[in-house]
C-alpha cells in the first residue's frame, strides 16, 4: 500500500493489538528499518492500552500492570495469563538489531527499507535483504509473519519475497509484474496490493 494510506496504523498498531484479544499469551515483535522506529510503533500501542487514546480500556479492560515489564523496547500486558513466558507480549527490533534470540508467534515488520536510506547509498539494500533472510530462523514453525511494505525498486524486500518465496494469493489491485503474475498460487506469501501510480 502506498505511503500515507494508514498501513502502519491499521496493521502494525491496531491489528497487532487486536490479535492479542484472541490470544493474550501471544509473543509479538514489531520491526522496522531502525530500532527507534519500531519503539515508536510500540509507544502508540502502549498509549492505547493505558487509556491515553481511544476506547480500548472501556471496551476490553485495563491491560496495564505496573508489576510487569513495561519499557520503551518491550511490554508484558496485564491480560496475559501465562506469567511463566519469558518473552514479552510486544517486543521490538530493527534491521540494525535483528531478531536473534527471540522466538515470536507474530512478526509485524513495517518498512525495513526507506527512500531516505536508499538515497544515502551504501549497502543498505543488501543489509536489509540479509536481515530479512536471517529473521526466518527466529520464527516458530506456525508463526504469522507480516510485512508492511512500500515498493521502491527491483530487488527491494517486496520484490525479493515475491520472486524467491513466491505468491500464494494476490488481492487488491491486479499484479502487473510479469515475473510474479504467472506464478501466483505457487508460493508462500498472501499479498494485498495497492499501488501509488496507475
Amino acid at each position: 500500500i502506498p505511503r500515507d494510506w494508514g498501513k502502519s496504523v491499521t496493521i502494525t498498531k491496531a491489528a497487532n493489538l487486536w490479535a492479542q484479544l484472541d490470544e493474550p499469551d501471544m509473543v509479538s515483535y514489531i520491526g522496522s528499518e531502525i530500532h527507534p522506529k519500531a519503539k515508536g510503533f510500540l509507544g502508540s500501542i502502549k498509549r492505547v492500552i493505558q487509556a491515553k487514546e481511544g476506547w480500548f480500556t472501556w471496551l476490553y479492560g485495563d491491560w496495564f500492570d505496573p508489576e510487569r515489564d513495561w519499557n520503551a523496547e518491550q511490554v508484558v500486558h496485564g491480560y496475559r495469563g501465562l506469567e511463566s513466558l519469558t518473552e514479552p507480549s510486544f517486543g521490538t527490533f530493527g534491521v540494525d538489531t535483528g531478531l536473534t534470540g527471540f522466538h515470536p508467534d507474530m512478526v509485524f515488520w513495517d518498512d525495513p527499507l526507506s527512500a531516505t536510506k536508499l538515497r544515502a547509498g551504501g549497502d543498505w539494500l543488501k543489509i536489509v535483504r540479509g536481515a530479512v533472510k536471517a529473521a526466518y530462523y527466529a520464527l516458530k514453525a506456525d508463526s504469522f509473519f507480516c510485512f508492511i511494505l512500500t515498493r521502491y525498486e527491483d530487488g527491494d524486500v517486496s520484490g525479493l519475497l515475491n520472486e524467491t518465496d513466491g505468491v500464494l494469493s494476490w488481492d487488491g489491485m491486479p499484479c502487473k509484474d510479469e515475473r510474479v503474475k504467472g506464478k501466483i498460487g505457487q508460493g508462500l506469501w498472501r499479498v494485498y496490493h495497492l499501488q501509488a501510480r496507475d
